[in-house]
């Protein structure tokens, strides 16, 4: 990728070694995030290197690294522990961890979770500790960037190795025994670079100016993750659920389906989901439930004003909830509303709701005045884009008053730290089954539960 000095010389090599079908010259890209995207690992083979900013770069992002101790290298990273070091010009050794890494799926599996949170070495004197990302230049401490996917990430049977000397990068490939897909995300190549690589902005799921609107807010809204394609097969999905269930149980009945059903669980562990979560909760995440919402009309259901947390029983209260539109919601038809940074740093006492129609499990409701509700925020979406919102925001839905189906997937998510005080929802006879779909669980606060379905990107 690129177009540097050595880039017409790389390609009239390509064509005489007979490689030109094995090899992609990229030339200029601008879509580093799907590049990103595309790989099992990084590989830094450098000689003489300072800071590399691409290995800051793929650590921020989940991409496993192996890399020569080169320049500051053995001071950002732990080997072994978020990336594989080995010494400079061994080649063997550098194939060997490139093989080791292939084969090793919960290694990968390690590094790719570690990486974001990289650390080594003992404090500074300032305090922060040596690859500490609160110690980096701005531009590196951002969010988990999106997994849009990259076209074409396969060439045959073999995997792709993206090789980038002299500010050209190039992609070839390698033959393996069998393909070794990555368990974090759809990854399929290796990236090999050197200290001549231009650092090409990337592009986040949330920037910082929406994280700080989350911060403030305490909702997000209008966040696109899905294609076009996995917005029709989700839509399809819950159209067949519908049909077998009927809609009076699919309307607000359907307990943990992402249990049940391949395409719930793959709407609630979708990487740009995932993505969003880890950058606004921590690496260490839990998937804690999911519950559809669907609002057929024109109708009197609605959802009362409520906060999340408060009858969820656990501590502290932190938690943010993906809602995901399955068909378009508009004000019509009934869409989510949010009373922005209202007590959202506290949980408030629940009544019972005194107006038929609410799709609550308990029939909760909070009382809102009249100036709050007038301050309220219509979470417009298109079908296949998503909200999220806090654990202790306050927020409901008013009825569809349209003849077009209202229908969203409620999808909270945990970081691993919290405590149960409570087997499940308070109230109810269900029970918390918490997944790690990121990271790690240092903490074993849940028992573990075993993920229904494979993750993306493993066999």
């Amino acid at each position: 990728m690129g177009e540097g000095p050595t880039w017409k010389a790389c390609r009239t090599r390509a064509s005489r070694l007979r490689s030109a079908q094995r090899l992609v010259l990229a030339g200029l890209r601008q879509d580093l995030a799907a590049v990103y995207n595309a790989l099992d690992m990084l590989v830094i083979p450098s000689r003489s290197e300072g800071m590399t900013t691409v290995l800051l770069d793929a650590m921020l992002m989940g991409v496993p690294v192996v890399s020569t101790r080169v320049g500051t290298v053995p001071q950002i990273v732990r080997d072994g522990e978020t990336a594989l070091l080995v010494p400079i010009d061994d080649t063997q050794a550098l194939a060997d961890a490139i093989a080791r890494l292939a084969a090793d799926k919960p290694l990968r599996r390690r590094l790719a979770d570690l990486g974001p949170g990289f650390r080594a070495g003992p404090p500074d004197r300032g305090g922060a500790r040596r690859g500490d990302p609160r110690s980096l230049p701005l531009p590196h401490r951002v969010p988990p960037t999106a997994r849009s996917g990259l076209a074409g990430d396969r060439i045959g049977g073999a995997r792709r190795l993206a090789l980038q000397p002299r500010n050209v990068l190039k992609t070839i490939s390698i033959r393996v025994k069998r393909p070794v897909p990555s368990p974090a995300f759809r990854a399929r190549s290796v990236l090999i670079e050197s200290p001549q690589a231009c650092l090409v902005k990337r592009m986040a799921m949330l920037d910082s100016n929406r994280i700080e609107s989350y911060r403030r807010d305490g909702f997000l809204s209008g966040i696109r993750v899905m294609t076009d394609s996995e917005i029709r097969q989700y839509r399809d999905g819950f159209d067949a659920l519908e049909a077998r269930e009927g809609c009076q149980k699919s309307a607000n009945q359907l307990a943990d389906p992402h249990f049940d059903h391949r395409f719930v669980w793959d709407i609630a562990t979708h990487p740009d989901i995932l993505d969003c979560v880890t950058a606004l909760i921590g690496p260490n995440v839990f998937l804690l439930s999911s519950h559809f919402f669907c609002k057929h009309g024109p109708d009197d259901k609605f959802v009362a004003w409520h906060q999340d947390l408060r009858y969820w029983g656990l501590e502290p209260p932190v938690a943010v909830s993906a809602w995901y539109a399955v068909d378009d919601s508009d004000v019509e038809n009934g869409c989510m509303r949010v009373v922005p940074g209202f007590n959202r740093d506290r949980l408030l006492e629940h009544g019972k709701s005194g107006q038929e129609g609410n799709l609550l499990t308990i029939n909760q409701e909070v009382e809102v005045d009249e100036q709050d509700e007038e301050r309220a925020v219509n979470c417009v979406l298109k079908a296949g884009e998503i909200s999220l919102h806090g654990g202790t925001v306050v927020h409901g839905s008013l009825p569809n008053r349209s003849t077009r189906r209202r229908c969203g997937l409620a999808i909270p998510y945990i970081p691993t730290h919290l405590k149960p005080t409570a087997p499940g929802p308070i109230g109810t006879d269900l029970k918390w089954r918490p997944i790690l779909v990121r990271g790690v669980d240092r903490e074993k606060h849940f028992e573990p539960v075993q993920c229904p379905f494979p993750m993306r990107g493993e066999p």
